[in-house]
């Protein structure tokens, strides 16, 4: 059995950048599709009246309140 799986392994061997590849990229669009839908969040609640749209533009307190800004900057 393992010396068969090794036979076909054998075959792949010339594409395994390409293997690596697909991982990298497979992980930059999770990542981005989890940003695209979080970035839909405030807009959605906006539309079905979740909560009062922004009047005024977030204040930028420092570093350490940028996740803060950011959401609602969106």
């Amino acid at each position: 059995m393992n010396s068969a799986f090794r036979k076909i392994l054998k075959f792949g061997w010339p594409y395994k950048f390409y293997a690596v590849l697909n991982i990298f990229f497979n992980a930059l669009y999770a990542l981005f599709s989890a940003l695209s839908f979080i970035s839909l969040m405030p807009m959605l609640e906006v539309i079905f009246e979740a909560r009062q749209p922004l009047i005024q533009s977030p204040n930028y307190q420092g570093i350490f309140s940028l996740p803060q800004h950011i959401k609602e900057s969106l």
